[in-house]
């Protein structure tokens, strides 16, 4: 069984990372865990058809299909299916603006990286 993805990296004006909590239900992979947003491939979907789709379901906030750069591509054993297989392809969307997200489906949070004297310091 292949299983295919498109995990999306988002960072805003600011540089901060935006991450999603799952929802703590039954029934989905990964329950409450954070993470990057994207989701599974529908049909014929492309990875990138994939990501816009998934970012706007997420999060009710469209990102153009030109704002987004390919990261890296991964094949392997799949971690959730011990007979299967995951296709991934990582995107990336940054310089989003200054972005005040809600979403309808996911808690959202945002991951600052540290400031050069910050980073001295620990």
């Amino acid at each position: 069984m292949l299983r295919e993805i498109a995990p999306t990296v988002i960072f805003d004006d600011v540089g901060r990372l935006f991450l999603q909590q799952r929802d703590d239900i039954s029934g989905i992979l990964y329950p409450g865990a954070i993470g990057l947003f994207g989701g599974h491939q529908e049909s014929e979907e492309t990875f990138l058809a994939c990501a816009v789709r998934e970012i706007h379901e997420e999060l009710s906030f469209y990102v153009p299909p030109e704002r987004f750069d390919f990261l890296t591509r991964f094949e392997g054993a799949d971690p959730e299916n011990p007979e299967g297989t995951v296709r991934a392809e990582f995107l990336l969307s940054a310089g989003l603006g200054s972005l005040t997200l809600q979403s309808r489906k996911a808690s959202c949070w945002w991951l600052r990286r540290p400031s050069s004297t910050q980073s001295a310091k620990n």
